[in-house]
């Protein structure tokens, strides 16, 4: 890819040009009548029309430049256009290098970003003029020339650096031949975030003042896109994380906004509720869950009239799939930085399955205690699947104890204050 051409059509350019012919057309027919050796009187129009030819060279020098610096900056229109067309940011550095190659004509670029931790110029694109990736192998530039720009904070360019003074002895200079050699600096909120390094290994004088500045303005477009990039991909990795928590979550969250449509639901409240996010989100609460509804009203009311949190609220709704759930729900109002109120977070847990291993538990100790010894109870409740019909077969040791004038005694006793009496026997 070269470096775009300025167009040399315009109507200006054209006009200039009839003019030319015109005034060439002129000066031929002067030379014609110039028969003899007197002057005549025609030939005092010749210094005119050299004027007139010098003053057409001028105006067409300047229309040249105009239409070099529109094409400039429709090719940085263009460019700000490209790298501001994707938030990832990959693609958008190696779009940076690639239009960096194309403005300035330059063999290679590279593009060095300010880690926000350690503070140090970190490699993340570099690119050559066919638009392919240059390996880590190949980073052999002028870092003199990167951190002097980096410290500094001012671009540098230099059309022939092994002649140049200010880089004369530089190591790298003069070991990997580096000639012409332009970079800028990459800023955001009045910060340099980053370099941009672009140089010719071979051919010397490629850059001038124009490119230094053409670059400039392309840097600072490039340092916004950049840092929208960059943040963009900090915040997807945060909502990455931030959603990886909320599926991970035991109990079931489902959130709400100021008109109790479902904004969020996770995989555990999926789950309990029997209902998909697709099938929840964006839709009211009431319509979604009609089920839980008519408990979950009233809370809902409460929450938003004391803006303050419920918990461990028990309902026993019937739900679609499910049938009669045991359910503790505990809702909280859901408020930004400045306490203004957003919605509602209701937490969901599952407690069908504990209230039925509690009901058993309450069975078994109603039932066996009164006939086998609190050890043998335990022992049941431990591992309710030794409870099943036809017992277990093991040896066992049984005392039997006789109770000494009992016939007569209980000739005497009615049933139930002769059963009252064995109980405690």
């Amino acid at each position: 890819m070269s470096r775009p051409e300025p167009q040399l059509s315009s109507p200006g350019q054209e006009q200039i040009a009839r003019l030319r012919e015109e005034l060439a057309r002129l000066a031929h027919l002067l030379a014609q009548h110039h028969t003899g050796p007197a002057v005549p009187p025609t030939t005092n129009l010749s210094p005119a029309i050299q004027a007139l030819q010098q003053a057409l060279d001028r105006l067409e020098q300047g229309l040249t430049a105009q239409a070099d610096e529109q094409t400039q900056l429709a090719a940085l229109a263009e460019v700000a256009r490209v790298v501001n067309s994707s938030l990832d940011l990959s693609e958008v550095l190696n779009q940076v290098m690639d239009q960096i190659v194309c403005l300035t004509g330059a063999e290679r670029a590279f593009l060095m970003l300010v880690d926000p931790e350690s503070g140090k110029l970190e490699f993340r694109a570099a690119r050559n003029l066919d638009q392919e990736t240059i390996a880590d192998s190949a980073f052999k530039i002028s870092r003199s020339v990167v951190y002097r720009v980096a410290r500094e904070g001012e671009p540098v360019v230099t059309t022939d650096a092994q002649l140049d003074p200010r880089f004369r002895g530089q190591e790298s200079i003069v070991s990997y031949n580096l000639r012409s050699i332009l970079c800028v600096p990459l800023r955001a909120r009045d910060q340099v975030t980053g370099v941009i390094y672009a140089d010719n290994r071979i051919r010397a004088g490629i850059f001038d003042d124009r490119d230094r500045d053409l670059l400039a303005a392309f840097a600072d477009q490039a340092a916004i896109a950049i840092e929208n990039a960059r943040l963009f991909e900090s915040v997807t990795a945060a909502k990455a994380l931030m959603d990886n928590i909320f599926a991970s979550i035991a109990s079931g969250v489902v959130t709400t906004d100021q008109e109790d449509r479902i904004t969020l639901i996770n995989q555990a409240a999926e789950r309990i509720l029997n209902i998909t996010a697709e099938q929840a989100e964006g839709r009211s609460i009431s319509e979604a869950l009609p089920a839980l509804w008519p408990a979950l009203e009233p809370l809902l009311e409460r929450v938003r009239r004391e803006q303050h949190p419920l918990v461990a609220q028990e309902v026993e709704p019937k739900l679609p799939g499910r049938g009669r759930v045991n359910l503790s729900l505990s809702l909280s109002p859901l408020k930004d930085f400045d306490q203004e109120w957003l919605g509602t977070a209701l937490v969901v847990e599952d407690l069908t399955e504990r209230r039925r291993l509690e009901a058993q538990e309450r069975f078994i100790r109603e039932t066996f205690q009164r006939y086998v010894c609190p050890a043998v109870v335990e022992r049941l409740l431990e591992d309710p699947d030794r409870l099943r019909l036809g017992g277990l077969r093991q040896e066992v040791t049984i005392l039997f104890a006789d109770i000494r004038g009992f016939t007569v005694f209980s000739e005497y006793r009615d049933p139930e204050g002769l059963v009252e009496v064995l109980n405690r026997y």
